[in-house]
């Protein structure tokens, strides 16, 4: 599977995964918040996010952090894959949610898009979702690292992405859209998430984040 095709990444995601989407369609339907939001179905889309206003909000607060990380990368919220091959509406909106919220956890996390920040990231998911890209991202993924890289990884990162994994809130449960103006370390901390090891960039440019 070539890494750099998200097209072919997307389709073995939903075709390998749905056993696993399975067992998380249950966890969501038995959390508050989960089965809001199979029920309310929100999309992360710029026609349904206000990045302007986001990018006006306070310092230090979720959805400004959010909007300073799409402009540092010059991503925009539109510009996930659609699913194509699964059937069933349910497990089809969860692998759905599952992409668009990427970014958000990336922002929770304090992670960048570099290798070492996507390999943090899939590690975070593989223990809460159980799904096979995940894991075979966290696994082979660090094959790839510099040896600057992998030093880190080794002493700080991994620590930390097992730990959020296994203590933290379900992450596909967090209905992100609703805490925007809430201060990070406040809403890292009622997710159970710790303190990140270090920020990234975006974090301490005025104009950009990590």
């Amino acid at each position: 599977m070539n890494p750099y095709r998200p097209d072919l990444i997307s389709t073995f995601g939903e075709t390998s995964g749905v056993k696993a989407l399975v067992k998380i369609k249950q966890q969501m339907q038995q959390d508050h918040d989960g089965s809001r939001i199979l029920a309310e179905r929100p999309i992360v889309r710029s026609e349904f996010i206000d990045l302007d206003a986001l990018r006006k909000l306070p310092d230090n607060t979720f959805g400004k952090l959010y909007s300073q990380f799409l402009d540092y990368y010059g991503y925009n919220p539109d510009a996930r894959n659609p699913v194509s091959f699964i059937d069933d509406p349910d497990l089809a909106y969860i692998i759905l949610r599952y992409r668009e919220i990427h970014d958000f956890v990336h922002v929770l996390l304090a992670q960048p898009t570099t290798i070492l920040g996507e390999v943090n990231v899939k590690w975070v998911e593989a223990f809460q979702t159980k799904l096979p890209l995940t894991l075979l991202a966290g696994f082979f993924g660090p094959l790839r690292l510099t040896k600057n890289q992998t030093r880190k990884y080794l002493e700080t990162d991994l620590r930390y992405a097992i730990k959020v994994g296994r203590s933290a809130k379900l992450l596909i449960n967090v209905y992100f859209e609703k805490y925007f103006e809430r201060d990070i370390d406040d809403f890292r901390h009622s997710l159970a998430i710790p303190p990140p090891p270090s920020l990234p960039q975006f974090y301490s440019h005025k104009n950009a984040i990590y």
